[in-house]
């Protein structure tokens, strides 16, 4: 009978709920494991007035019997049971250690504990061994049928809303029907059993409302308060192109460490039952609508007959978490012979972070076809669903966050949304990126046949740059400058070749893009057309140039082309510098330049911050500049980073055409209103970094007079120069670094007021060495309208000193 019951009793009691499929669109796992009520703790502190019922050896001085008794726990005869230490030869038994159990609890009203003392010893053991539990006849007391509102004495619901602590006594029960008859039994008072208690409620929260003490390191001796309870779901796991056989089962184990035992202890390797389960085993179902473009993917790759079917789970588990921000959850999904139990095969695995629920709202996250990792079921990657969530338990120790107000959640919830947009902006990027990888990867795949009829079809062009563009673009606080692009295409065909990139207010834009002229046929001439991009307007023509078959047929082209403007002022010249492969598709620049030679502009410092004058506020906006000397066409260009004197771009090119004993001009310029201001400069020579490479900070010299520089700091600027194999040496700085990510604030004041608006703030942060303001300082972005500023801006602390 108990080892029916041991199978028995714990599918038909809290929280195990059975699910009936009445129709679509049920979520399964609110249904089958809902939000539970709270977390109990009991610590069984110790049993007092035991009769013993067994002749010892010391009973032959003493003359009485005695017992080995230990306690066991359980919540309604499930799996969820624990048992103290066993106390050899007592009969009023006390634990300090290993007695203390946190039970999840999902109705204080329905669910019942019940108590058992046992009596320990080798023949108890034996039997223990061959019935797979604990004998009746080992049962020495027992109190059932306990509920939490039994334990804590209080029927209202809202008194379990609060965290509650006490100590509770009961008597034990030793006569019960079905069990022989004692004397000394009946004749004997009560036993009884004393537990102490602790009961947590679940807490609703967003986020950014959880204590930041929880998230402290702690020294706390164990057993400790887990901080979270986490729910895991498994809902389906969907295969593409199903090649396995119709009778195999599938199953998902998973594994959440580093473990947090139900007994307030923390383990490493994985427990079963506790950090580690075995979900059902399942067959898997033909899909009912299978996606078009499945099918039609299936079909045109010669897959027919392997349709795609889903293993449905709809099984849920729950784990006690302490620390979210280090757990992670590991699935191995793999499939089971239904004639041979034993013969199991891993299919694929994926791994979850717990630490992304705190970036969600509600602590909840939906995990929608989730493709495996290393899946050996087929040619395309089974993909898995689930759900994912995160119960706070309250804690009356830790310091809760203020409760938000209506308008403080609405601006979260906006926040939020903002950063799910942008979330899913970076994703489609990222795919983007691995679509054209794959589309690269799949021209590389081609015939020898199709690619050099794609060869013969097609025309490598490469523009590099221009000079002396004419200004289309003038605004009351911008001088004339221009946003200029280049358009390739063979002449008299329109759309037939590319565009380069937007290269904003500058009037020597250097593109240094490479494109294709498709439908290229022998004697063709190629035209560039230079043009302003107006966002709103139609793009003004800056100049346009040809170039005829014969200049770059058979063996390609590489220089100056010039541009002829209708709307050019008298004696103004402009010219375009471009290359043309030649007929096996390589540049003229490329088989001349054999130095390999690299350069990394990293950044600067010791410059002056954003100032304000009689005209307004001086913005400084810095890039920096790299060429060959004496070789104008030969050089690279950072971007312009505004508000920042300590400017960093770690930006990479290759020198083409540098030839050993050539040196290199480096200079750090201010973007002026569209026009380059020279700032510093700094001539390296080549015998200071050819052929073994350079790293380190250049000292920068002044490039005209009265430029208003920093007296406290040295201007310099730190750079990377391969060897002469490309390589770059290691960095040497004499000064520490100290790598610091700022990255949100909440809560902040309202101090712009808007007539039609929402009171708010545009906030940034700066951020600085204390005592030395300008050998350590940036400043973050502006975020304009948020009172729940996202920065995540990461910069290095220059002359940081241990103690500052």
């Amino acid at each position: 009978v108990g080892a029916l019951n041991g199978v028995i009793v714990p599918k038909l009691v809290l929280p195990s709920r059975m699910l009936l499929h009445y129709g679509r669109g049920m979520v399964a796992h609110d249904l089958t494991m809902p939000k539970p009520h709270g977390c109990l703790q009991i610590t069984v502190k110790g049993v007092h007035g035991l009769v013993g019922t067994e002749w010892k050896l010391q009973s032959i001085l003493t003359g009485a019997r005695s017992n080995d008794p230990y306690v066991t726990v359980d919540l309604g005869g499930s799996g969820n049971r624990f048992r103290t230490p066993t106390c050899y030869n007592e009969l009023n038994p006390t634990w300090e250690e290993g007695n203390t159990y946190y039970f999840v609890i999902d109705s204080v009203r329905l669910q019942h504990f019940n108590l058992r003392v046992y009596d320990d010893g080798l023949l108890q053991m034996f039997r223990e061994q061959q019935i797979g539990m604990a004998s009746q006849e080992d049962l020495m007391a027992r109190k059932l049928g306990l509920s939490v509102m039994d334990l804590f004495g209080m029927s209202s619901l809202d008194f379990y809303d609060k965290e509650q602590e006490k100590d509770f006594t009961c008597s034990l029960d030793t006569i019960w029907e079905g069990r022989e008859d004692h004397a000394e039994l009946r004749n004997a008072k009560a036993p009884s059993m004393t537990l102490g208690l602790h009961w947590r409620p679940i807490v609703y929260g967003q986020p950014s409302m959880l204590p930041q003490a929880i998230f402290l390191d702690d020294d706390e001796p164990e057993p400790v308060w887990p901080h979270f309870v986490l729910r895991v779901c498994f809902g389906k796991l969907e295969m593409r192109h199903f090649t396995m056989k119709p009778t195999d089962l599938f199953t998902i184990r998973g594994t959440v460490m580093p473990g947090f035992d139900s007994t307030g202890t923390h383990h490493e390797e994985p427990k079963e039952g506790v950090s580690e389960v075995l979900s059902k085993k399942v067959y898997a179902q033909h899909q009912q609508n299978e996606d078009r473009a499945e099918m039609v993917s299936r079909m045109t790759g010669g897959r027919m007959g392997r349709a795609c079917k889903v293993a449905t789970f709809d099984q849920g588990f729950r784990f006690l978490v302490r620390d979210p921000r280090n757990t992670k959850i590991h699935l191995t999904f793999s499939s089971v012979s239904d004639f041979d139990k034993t013969d199991t095969h891993q299919l694929g695995e994926l791994t979850l972070e717990v630490n992304s629920l705190l970036k969600e709202k509600d602590l909840s996250l939906d995990i929608k076809d989730e493709d495996l990792d290393n899946w050996e079921g087929g040619d395309l990657p089974a993909r898995f669903s689930g759900h994912l969530q995160l119960y706070q338990l309250h804690d009356s120790t830790v310091k809760q966050a203020p409760v938000m107000t209506k308008s403080q959640a609405s601006q979260l919830r906006k926040e939020q949304a903002q950063r799910e947009a942008h979330a899913l902006v970076q994703k489609a990027s990222a795919l983007r990126a691995e679509a054209e990888q794959l589309e690269r990867q799949a021209k590389a795949k081609d015939s020898d046949r199709t690619k050099k009829q794609m060869g013969r079809n097609t025309l490598k062009v490469r523009v590099t740059s221009a000079r002396g563009l004419r200004a289309a673009d003038f605004t009351i606080t911008r001088w004339g400058t221009s946003d200029p692009y280049c358009s390739v295409e063979l002449a008299g065909k329109a759309k037939s070749g590319f565009k380069t990139q937007v290269q904003e207010k500058t009037l020597e834009p250097y593109w240094d893009y490479e494109g294709t002229v498709n439908n290229y046929k022998s004697g063709m001439a190629l035209k560039f057309n230079v043009y302003d991009k107006d966002f709103s307007l139609k793009d003004d023509l800056l100049g346009s140039a040809s170039l005829s078959a014969s200049q770059f047929h058979p063996n390609g082209f590489e220089g100056e082309l010039p541009l002829h403007d209708e709307h050019a002022e008298k004696g103004q010249e402009s010219f375009i510098q471009v290359e043309v492969a030649d007929v096996h598709g390589e540049f003229p620049s490329d088989a001349k330049d054999t130095s390999g030679l690299k350069v990394k502009i990293i950044s600067a410092r010791g410059f002056m911050d954003d100032s304000m004058s009689l005209f307004g506020r001086t913005v400084s906006c810095l890039f920096s500049t790299c060429e060959i000397a004496g070789k104008a066409r030969s050089s690279m260009r950072t971007q312009a980073i505004e508000h920042s004197s300590q400017p960093e771009w770690n930006y990479e090119r290759q020198m083409r055409g540098f030839k050993e004993g050539e040196s290199l001009v480096f200079k750090v310029l201010q973007d002026n209103n569209g026009k380059d201001q020279p700032l510093m400069s700094k001539v390296l020579k080549c015998e200071e970094f050819y052929p073994h490479g350079f790293a380190g900070e250049l000292d920068l010299v002044p490039e005209g007079k009265g430029l208003k520089m920093d007296p406290d700091m040295k201007p310099v600027l730190e750079v990377l120069i391969s060897d002469s194999e490309g390589k770059y040496p290691k960095m040497m700085l004499s000064d520490g670094k100290l790598e610091v990510r700022i990255l949100a604030a909440r809560n902040l004041p309202a101090s712009d007021v808007y007539l039609l608006a929402q009171a708010s703030s545009d906030p940034y942060v700066r951020c600085e060495v204390a005592n030395k303001p300008q050998s350590g300082r940036f400043r973050t972005k502006t975020v304009d309208k948020s009172l729940f500023p996202v920065w995540n801006h990461q910069h290095r602390m220059r002359g940081y000193e241990k103690g500052d």
